[in-house]
C-alpha cells in the first residue's frame, strides 16, 4: 500500500453549473508565485501537429510547456511522452480519473485525479477553485497536488519536495497582488539556493540550477542512496549569479540519487545544499 507522506488537504465536494471554466491562455500572463521556481509567463503561440499552443516559459525550469484549452479541458505537451495529454478536466468530479500516462522506456505510470472544488478568495475575488492530483504510482513522496483556480488558473502546487502559492499576476493586462517580481530579470541572487532538478523524474537527462550570491569554489556531485559519488558536475571557481548543470544518468540504473553542492565562499564560509531526484528507465 502507497504511503502519503503529505499534508491532507480538505475540501467541500460541491456541484456547481458553468458554462466554462476559464483557463487564461493569453500571451503576457504571469503567475509569480512564492517559490522562484515556479514564476510562469506566456511568451508565445506556437502550432504543433496542425494545433495552436500557448507557450508557458520560465527564467528557472528549462524546457517549455505548450497547452491549451478546449470547453472544460486544459490539454498539453508532455514532454516525456512526446504527446499530448489531458492535464486538467474541470468537468470531473471528486475521485475521477482524468489521465493515464504510460512512460515509455519506464515501467511507472502517471494518473491524474481530480479531486475537490471549493469557492477561494484570490486577491479579492470569490473563485470556484479545483484540485487535482498527478500521481507516479511507483514511487512513494512523488504526488503533486495543483489548485487550479476559474480566471486565475494555477494558483498552487503542493508536495512532498515542492511548494508554491501563487503570489501575484498579471491576467489579461489586469494586475492581481500587491508585489509582482520577475525571475527572468538578470540579477544577483541574494541567498545561496539549489533548485529542484527538471524534470524529476527523468530519464536519461535532467537539469540541476543554483544561486550563489558571492563569487566562490563550487562543488557539485551526484551521490546514490548508499552516498557513494556517482558523478562530479562543477568543481571551479565561479562569479555570483545563476547557473544550470545538465545531468545525464544513462549510465546509472533506476533508482533515488541525490545531487550535492557545496559552496566556499570568503564571506559566508562554506554552504552545503541537497537535493533528491528520481532516475527512471
Amino acid at each position: 500500500m502507497k504511503i502519503i507522506k503529505l499534508l491532507i488537504l480538505n475540501f467541500l465536494v460541491i456541484t456547481i453549473s458553468y458554462s466554462q471554466f476559464y483557463y487564461p491562455l493569453s500571451i503576457g500572463n504571469f503567475w509569480d508565485y512564492d517559490y522562484d521556481y515556479h514564476d510562469t509567463k506566456i511568451t508565445d503561440t506556437v502550432i504543433y501537429n496542425g494545433i495552436k499552443y500557448y507557450v508557458f516559459s520560465s527564467g528557472y525550469q528549462p524546457r517549455l510547456k505548450y497547452q491549451r484549452q478546449v470547453g472544460n479541458k486544459v490539454y498539453e505537451i508532455h514532454p516525456t511522452v512526446n504527446q499530448e495529454i489531458l492535464l486538467f478536466d474541470f468537468d470531473k468530479k471528486n475521485g475521477d480519473t482524468v489521465s493515464i500516462i504510460a512512460l515509455p522506456n519506464s515501467n511507472d505510470t502517471i494518473i491524474i485525479f481530480a479531486r475537490g472544488s471549493r469557492y477561494e478568495n484570490i486577491f479579492g475575488h470569490s473563485r470556484l477553485t479545483k484540485n487535482f492530483l498527478v500521481d507516479y504510482i511507483h514511487y512513494i513522496d512523488d504526488e503533486m497536488y495543483y489548485d487550479v483556480a476559474d480566471s486565475f488558473g494555477i494558483t498552487g502546487i503542493y508536495g512532498m519536495w515542492d511548494w508554491a502559492e501563487l503570489k501575484g499576476a498579471i491576467i489579461d493586462s489586469v494586475r492581481y497582488g500587491s508585489q509582482i517580481t520577475s525571475c527572468f530579470d538578470a540579477v544577483i541572487p541574494k541567498d545561496f539556493l539549489l533548485h529542484h532538478n527538471y524534470p524529476n523524474p527523468f530519464n536519461p537527462s535532467t537539469t540541476i540550477r543554483y544561486d550563489i550570491p558571492e563569487n566562490g569554489h563550487m562543488e557539485l556531485s551526484v551521490h546514490d542512496i548508499l552516498g557513494r559519488e556517482v558523478a562530479t558536475l562543477v568543481n571551479e571557481k565561479r562569479e555570483a549569479g545563476r547557473y544550470e548543470v545538465e545531468f545525464n544518468g544513462s549510465k546509472l540504473t533506476s533508482g533515488v540519487y541525490f545531487y550535492r553542492l557545496v559552496v566556499s565562499s570568503s564571506k559566508a564560509g562554506s554552504n552545503v545544499l541537497t537535493g533528491k531526484m528520481i532516475l527512471i528507465k
